[in-house]
């Protein structure tokens, strides 16, 4: 543990992570640098393989909110911000949250692209601008209601009526909002960031 985090979740968090990247990369290859054809069956199984990507895509977002522990486990009376016990460990929570960046980036343009190719190319720029706060919303359920991907399945419905229920609650909307202004602003400037940076 560091800090009383166990560092178990380290991997099992970047493993969820990984997943919609994976699946992106490999629809990416196949149906835009391999440009397979179009049949029935593909489209079946990019749509079953979308649905996957769809509800784990959320868990790149998630690695954003992992700073939040860095002010776990204090005294509960303490006034400091990072209790003492707690001062030697903010580079580690720091990188472990940033490595959602890339990952929620990457997944999020090559599955636009994928989309643009396979049926309008519009879809490379509109769908990153409404899946982003879908994401902010599953990002949400995730921290305060502690749900996982793969709950889903098992209860479709309490999770639809949970998310459907932020709109009515002022206190999350406000968080599902700032999420999406944090998200649409790593994403739309990041790469251009980077960019300038490798330029220099």
């Amino acid at each position: 543990m560091i800090n009383g985090y166990w560092l178990w979740f380290v991997p099992w968090n970047i493993f969820l992570a990984l997943i919609p990247c994976v699946i992106a990369f490999v629809l990416h290859h196949y149906f835009v640098k391999k440009s397979v054809y179009h049949t029935p069956l593909n489209y079946l199984v990019f749509g079953l393989s979308f649905i996957v990507w769809f509800f784990f895509f959320p868990n790149t977002a998630y690695l954003f909110s992992l700073v939040r522990h860095l002010v776990d486990y204090c005294e509960p009376e303490s006034t400091i911000r990072i209790c003492r016990e707690a001062a030697s460990i903010p580079p580690f929570f720091f990188f472990y949250a940033a490595i959602g960046i890339p990952t929620f980036i990457y997944a999020l343009k090559r599955m636009s692209q994928t989309l643009g190719v396979l049926f309008d190319y519009s879809l490379e720029t509109i769908f990153p601008i409404f899946m982003i706060p879908i994401t902010s919303i599953g990002l949400v359920l995730g921290l305060v209601e502690r749900f996982n991907s793969w709950e889903i399945v098992q209860d479709p419905l309490l999770i639809l009526r949970t998310g459907f229920g932020y709109f009515n609650d002022p206190v999350v909307f406000r968080a599902v909002l700032a999420y999406s202004v944090v998200m649409y602003l790593i994403y739309f400037t990041f790469p251009y960031l980077f960019k300038l940076i490798s330029d220099d």
